[in-house]
């Protein structure tokens, strides 16, 4: 009886914990998933102010070799891109989630138009969010890496 009554409560510990990392890693992805929704609608929309609304204050940009940090540089930057730049679609591959902060690695593309000539773009991006005070995620530093658009 005692062997039996043991080896129930191996069990039952067994599938609580087993449980319990199954649902933090299916937490982790649904926020990831969330987040990178977040950043692509944020840039489809072409509304500056809504892609600055999903950056610090403080954010840093980086562009290939280019650095942008500061909501006015950051807004002559978006309003640049917003005219040349749509179906931005970005898919995450790496990630690690912390209590207050989330790092994002993926790839994105992208369709660029000048002069009405349309080139695809592809390439790699990293994101960091952190918590804000009022619960929600914002980029805090984002870089993107891609090479020549191609026709």
């Amino acid at each position: 009886m005692k062997a039996t009554l043991t080896f129930f409560i191996c069990i039952v510990i067994l599938l609580s914990v087993s449980c319990t990392q199954k649902s933090s890693v299916t937490d982790d992805q649904t926020l990831v998933n969330t987040l990178a929704s977040i950043a692509a609608d944020a840039f489809n929309s072409s509304d500056v102010d809504k892609a600055l609304s999903i950056f610090t204050d403080d954010a840093v940009f980086l562009n290939g070799q280019v650095k942008i940090s500061g909501v006015d540089s950051l807004r002559k930057a978006f309003t640049y891109m917003f005219q040349h730049s749509s179906n931005f679609k970005y898919y995450p591959a790496l990630w690690s989630v912390k209590e207050d902060m989330v790092f994002i690695e993926g790839m994105f593309t992208f369709d660029w138009t000048i002069n009405g000539s349309v080139s695809n773009a592809k390439g790699v991006m990293r994101e960091v969010f952190l918590k804000q005070p009022d619960n929600s995620w914002k980029i805090t530093y984002s870089e993107e890496n891609h090479g020549d658009i191609m026709k």
